[in-house]
């Protein structure tokens, strides 16, 4: 096969096949502390995980797909789903259900059929403030 063809070939599955979703972290979300607590709103951070186009949740109760991306936290073996705030390209924001099990979970984020999921230590409490420089201090948001 020429250059050419294998550099056309390269460039063809580039484009036309879909990258994996991959999740790296997950945090609270008002300072990007971990552990994140029962109830609480946290962040998760990777790329390919929502869509290009930020989609955020606009009335209540919240959806538990946001953007074509949903989450699910699995801890003791039972699996629930998490309300979503908003889903982008590299972070997805939902609210952990109080009724989840305290131990290391798994939450694990889906978009487009394609899934990719973290480890997170889930507490009954973890305290965090949001801020301008999002670590907790300085001017309060």
């Amino acid at each position: 096969m020429s250059r050419h063809r294998v550099a056309v070939a390269i460039l063809f599955s580039a484009f036309c096949f879909p990258a994996r979703a991959d999740v790296w972290s997950a945090v609270n979300s008002a300072d990007y502390s971990r552990p994140v607590a029962r109830g609480s709103i946290f962040t998760l951070f990777g790329y390919s995980i929502g869509p290009s186009q930020l989609a955020k949740a606009s009335s209540y109760p919240l959806p538990l797909q946001l953007g074509g991306t949903s989450v699910t936290i699995t801890a003791g073996g039972v699996t629930l789903d998490c309300p979503m705030v908003y889903s982008s390209e590299s972070q997805v924001a939902a609210i952990m259900p109080s009724r989840t099990i305290e131990s290391e979970a798994l939450l694990t984020v889906t978009y487009a059929g394609r899934s990719s999921s973290v480890t997170v230590q889930v507490v009954p409490a973890s305290f965090g403030i949001y801020s301008v420089n999002s670590r907790g201090s300085r001017e309060l948001a």
